[in-house]
């Protein structure tokens, strides 16, 4: 995060959100992350807007980028033991005005298990198989083929997140949010 500032502050926007995105992986939805990384987004070149996506699916992203992974994971464990614990004192528990609460706790805690299960389960699977990067060069010409006398389909500048679909000898093949794709040297850019 202290990297990113000190990027931004010399000017090396391609770099600071680099930065950027690397802490997010380690602090989620920071809200000065989050503005700095705007902040930065607003002074490179390319405006790439995402594709459209259902609202529903936008919501539990969302809902999912709250937490980091390891956060989820801990509210899974610890949600998990709540459920054995009423399980047990509900099968020792006989008096009905005690068992009560303890149903009450066992149905809160089973939904927060399968909630944080679920979350936990998309972010680590999206993190795992997504690898994304950043152009660090100023200009960057996207080409239809991994090699250099291919078709130049479009041009990226410094600062612009991609995902890396994958790499081949000194190449890799990029997607936008946009949903353009297109293949680049794998020296214009660095892995998130």
């Amino acid at each position: 995060y202290n990297l990113g500032n000190c990027y931004y502050k010399l000017g090396q926007y391609g770099r600071a959100i680099l930065y950027y995105e690397r802490a997010r992986k380690f602090l989620g939805s920071d809200p000065d992350l989050q503005l700095n990384l705007k902040l930065a987004n607003l002074r490179i070149y390319d405006r790439i807007e995402p594709l459209p996506r259902i609202f529903i699916i936008r919501v539990l992203e969302a809902v999912g980028e709250l937490l980091t992974v390891r956060r989820w994971a801990l509210i899974v464990i610890i949600s998990e033991w709540v459920v054995l614990i009423s399980l047990i004192l509900l099968h020792i528990v006989r008096r009905p005005r005690w068992r009560r609460p303890l149903v009450g706790g066992l149905v809160f805690a089973s939904v927060l298990f399968i909630l944080s299960g679920s979350f936990f389960l998309q972010q680590k699977i999206h993190l795992d198989r997504l690898v994304e990067g950043v152009v660090l060069a100023q200009k960057v010409e996207v080409r239809s083929a991994p090699e250099s006398g291919s078709t130049e389909l479009f041009a990226l500048h410094e600062g612009v997140k991609m995902r890396i679909l994958r790499q081949v000898s000194g190449w890799a093949e990029i997607k936008l949010a946009d949903g353009k794709r297109g293949w680049m040297p794998q020296s214009a850019f660095e892995i998130i």
